[in-house]
């Protein structure tokens, strides 16, 4: 799979969440920081996949 950059819609559809959730979590310090390109914001998707698997980690080491 290419490591091609996202933007913050393409990475919202990938979640299956509001890009406003993006944000809110960019905010909070609980997501990937991503780099600044042509005053936007994008993502590698091999980092989006990389927390997903963490995230996925916290979750079944601290089970509810």
């Amino acid at each position: 799979m290419k490591n091609h950059l996202l933007t913050i819609d393409q990475v919202a559809a990938y979640l299956q969440v509001h890009p406003k959730t993006i944000y809110k979590f960019i905010r909070k310090r609980e997501f990937p920081h991503g780099m600044k390109r042509w005053n936007c914001r994008r993502w590698h998707q091999t980092e989006i996949d990389e927390w997903l698997n963490s995230e996925e980690k916290v979750a079944e080491s601290n089970p509810a």
